[in-house]
């Protein structure tokens, strides 16, 4: 069989997978970049010893309150993007909430988070007014929710 009466299906399917593949590699290899130029700064060893000294109550705790507050975060951005219109699920809502926290721990500002999560929202098919609102809006909203807690407690 020759190159050119290959099923066109199949070619396809080859560079759905080849870029998949590219994608997954690019992503792994921003992740061990960005743990490098933060190594190189930080003593790794240290954090680790210290992370190492928390009981297991103190570290179950820290993790609860984590996933709790990602798992409020996560559906906000639901009830949000329905606001839109945008019917995103709430699995996609957890997965773009986590991805926006990870750019916005990594970077110098909330901004780099924020943009990540109009990204997430773009790739999902948000149109481009929609998505940016949405993110303002979520972010507009966290930060009155922090300040009823601040006034409340």
């Amino acid at each position: 069989m020759s190159i050119s009466s290959a099923h066109p299906d199949h070619m396809h399917r080859q560079k759905g997978t080849a870029k998949r593949w590219l994608m997954t590699a690019g992503k792994i290899a921003l992740v061990v970049i960005i743990i490098g130029l933060i190594g190189r700064n930080h003593d790794l060893r240290e954090a680790f010893a210290n992370v190492g000294s928390l009981s297991l109550s103190t570290a179950a705790a820290v993790l609860t309150l984590f996933f709790t507050q990602q798992a409020i975060a996560s559906l906000r951005l639901y009830f949000v993007t329905r606001m839109f219109g945008h019917h995103l699920e709430v699995g996609e809502a957890l997965r773009v909430t986590l991805i926006g926290n990870f750019f916005g721990q990594t970077f110098v500002s909330f901004l780099g988070g924020d943009a990540a999560r109009f990204w997430e929202l773009r790739k999902r098919g948000m149109p481009l007014r929609e998505a940016g609102s949405a993110v303002l809006l979520d972010r507009l909203i966290g930060l009155i929710g922090n300040h009823l807690l601040i006034v409340l407690l």
